[in-house]
């Protein structure tokens, strides 16, 4: 992805210099009477590298239901003992037909896990409300795990394979589809 975007920059910066009259490889003015100076060629050259800034950008996601067939389900593989939502969020989402489906996110899942008792809520030094385990999240297959990133550390609500096969088997309940 990192290379295509790069193309994409290059292609811009030349269809913009052709635009603006000027040579891309030798940098010289284009000449008046050169056809690249029309006016309709300008316009589609600066139309060109408009619609190349679009192409870096993901289209967003509009839609308000989560859609997920039992194939999908089915492909959903993870290679973890334990995960984190955010993970297992972004193995569904490259599984669900996005055209279609809005994303699975770990918001609205913990949310529902909380709602369920399931999980549990404290807030946390600054007031915010952080998700933990609570004596039941176990049974379900969520656990903490005491985690150190460079220099800072946390403790993470994940999901053991007895909890990912929970997550799997209830996504549409968990993400609000079903009641």
């Amino acid at each position: 992805m990192h290379e295509e975007l790069e193309l994409i920059n290059k292609a811009q910066e030349i269809l913009r210099e052709i635009a603006r009259g000027v040579n891309p490889f030798t940098k010289e003015r284009i000449e008046e009477t050169n056809f690249v100076m029309n006016p309709k060629m300008i316009r589609c050259f600066m139309f060109c590298a408009d619609q190349l800034e679009k192409a870096k950008t993901p289209p967003v996601n509009t839609n308000t239901q989560f859609i997920i067939t039992k194939e999908q389900k089915n492909r959903i593989h993870i290679d973890y003992d334990t995960i984190g939502f955010t993970q297992f969020c972004k193995i569904v989402n490259n599984v669900i037909d996005q055209s279609i489906s809005k994303r699975a996110h770990q918001n609205r899942i913990t949310a529902s896990l909380r709602t369920l008792g399931i999980l549990g809520e404290e807030r946390d030094y600054r007031g915010n409300i952080k998700t933990i385990t609570i004596p039941s999240s176990a049974e379900y297959g969520f656990i903490t795990v005491h985690k150190k990133l460079e220099e800072r550390e946390f403790d993470q609500v994940m999901a053991t394979r007895k909890g990912q096969k929970y997550l799997i088997d209830n996504l549409e309940m968990l993400m609000g589809e079903i009641s």
